[in-house]
């Protein structure tokens, strides 16, 4: 009862990862070039005694799927969902934050960086490899934040996986190989088989070619015979060296006439060519003229403009004159007035001297009159 449990088991098993390697096939041929594929299928230790150090480093994301990016991942789940499918685990490159590794660990003793000890390609999971940092050989794991885990046994059991794998891609080559070896050795039995019949049909063939030459010979002479007078009047031995030079006479005509058509189509498109350069020369003739003509009514424009200010300026020129010589005029007659003005004060001084002097007088008089 129990190897039976474990017989029903493994049938279960098996089918669960059929199921799953369909679904993963079917994800890949619905999405090609975003899907990658699962990174245990990516990635490969150097050596087998690398094989647990990897093994402890990637840990539950061995079978996790690389997808290009975090849209395609959310799709590839929904698809899943949609297959009624197991719960996958994805990784997207482009979500993905790659720090540079710390150089510290390298110094450390009897172990390796799982970057340096794992094949893959740089241009699909090259990115999900490198979240990882350092285990040695026996699964004990060193991260970044100074915790350093050991190795289990069960790690034995998760590493044999990378053998696995090689060993399933073995059995596919050897079945391929075998396919292939079948499908040659089944061809060689049919070759085989033909060889005789093969045989009988060339000695048919040249039976037959030996019997439509004799029959073309013969043709042959009877042609010449009904068609001898004919060839002497044309000048032919016989009127295959006539349909011959006749033929030739027809390819010669032929390779002309496709000389004339090719030299005909490319004069049509020299001739479409200039047309369009002419049309396109004539447009540009008419855009200057009308630009000319614009150009032409706006210096009238400015020179009608130019003669109506310069009306302007002469008017006030003249204007100005005229304000010129009447202060011309003003200050000679201001000067008259200041000259007046001048002799007024020089007569008012001398009134106001004798002013002075007869009040002088006066008061000299009162003075003696008291």
């Amino acid at each position: 009862m129990e190897q039976l449990g474990d017989a029903r088991i493994d049938r279960q098993e098996n089918s669960r990862q059929q199921r799953k390697a369909e679904i993963m096939d079917s994800i890949k041929r619905l999405y090609p070039g975003s899907v990658y594929g699962r990174l245990i299928d990516l990635c490969q230790p150097t050596q087998k005694k690398f094989q647990i150090a990897v093994t402890k480093v990637l840990g539950k994301n061995m079978d996790a799927i690389i997808v290009d990016s975090e849209k395609m991942g959310r799709d590839c789940i929904q698809y899943i969902k949609e297959q009624r499918g197991e719960p996958e685990t994805f990784l997207p490159l482009d979500y993905l934050e790659v720090k540079p590794t710390d150089e510290k660990l390298c110094e450390l003793r009897g172990a390796k960086l799982v970057i340096d000890v794992i094949r893959y390609d740089a241009h699909q999971e090259g990115s999900a490899v490198r979240l990882w940092q350092r285990a040695a050989l026996d699964g004990t794991l060193f991260q970044k934040s100074g915790v350093i885990s050991g190795g289990a046994s069960d790690l034995k059991a998760m590493a044999r996986r990378w053998d696995e794998k090689a060993v399933d891609k073995l059995k596919d080559k050897k079945e391929k190989l075998t396919e292939e070896l079948k499908e040659k050795s089944k061809l060689e039995s049919e070759l085989a088989n033909l060889g005789p019949r093969i045989n009988d049909i060339k000695r048919i063939i040249q039976s037959r070619e030996k019997d439509i030459t004799e029959l073309r010979d013969r043709m042959n002479l009877v042609e010449d015979e009904v068609l001898l007078e004919f060839c002497k009047e044309i000048g032919v031995r016989n009127i295959r060296e006539f349909e011959e030079e006749k033929v030739k006479r027809q390819n010669e005509i032929a390779k002309k006439r496709l000389e004339f058509e090719t030299q005909k189509t490319r004069l049509a498109i020299q001739l479409d060519y200039e047309k369009n350069q002419l049309k396109e020369d004539q447009e540009k003739v008419t855009m200057w003229e009308q630009t000319v003509k614009k150009d032409e009514s706006e210096i009238e424009r400015l020179k009608k403009e130019e003669h109506r200010h310069m009306k302007i300026i002469d008017e006030t020129m003249a204007q100005l004159q005229d304000l010129k010589n009447q202060h011309l005029t003003k200050k000679s007659e201001v000067n008259d007035k200041n000259r007046e003005m001048e002799e007024i004060r020089k007569k008012l001084g001398g009134a106001n001297k004798e002013l002075t002097q007869l009040q002088q007088e006066v008061t000299a008089i009162e003075t003696k009159l008291e």
